[in-house]
């Protein structure tokens, strides 16, 4: 992240923006077995696409996301707020789900 955001301060003068995006499990050719359990695990309970991200990316380069620079966008179905979320959980910060 720091080359992005220094990219995006360097540039945005010129009014070119630098973003990064961080998929989550994505399904490809040579996903395996534990990938795609890993990517069920998650909130939306399935892996994404390489179109689902693609689609982030392009939303990026929309004229209408001219404002957004320096940001990491995170593709993953949730899974970084459910690992925080399991985190508070686990130290009890969060009450467990009741069954």
């Amino acid at each position: 992240m720091g080359m992005t955001r220094s990219v995006a301060i360097d540039y945005a003068g010129a009014g070119i923006t630098c973003n990064a995006v961080a998929p989550g499990w994505i399904v490809t050719e040579s996903t395996t077995e534990d990938e795609l359990a890993a990517g069920a695990s998650c909130p939306l309970g399935r892996s994404g696409t390489a179109d689902e991200v693609a689609h982030s990316i392009l939303m990026l380069t929309a004229r209408a996301a001219s404002y957004i620079t320096g940001q990491c966008l995170v593709v993953d179905g949730g899974n970084s707020i459910q690992e925080d979320h399991g985190l508070q959980r686990r130290v009890g910060v969060i009450p467990a789900r009741s069954a």
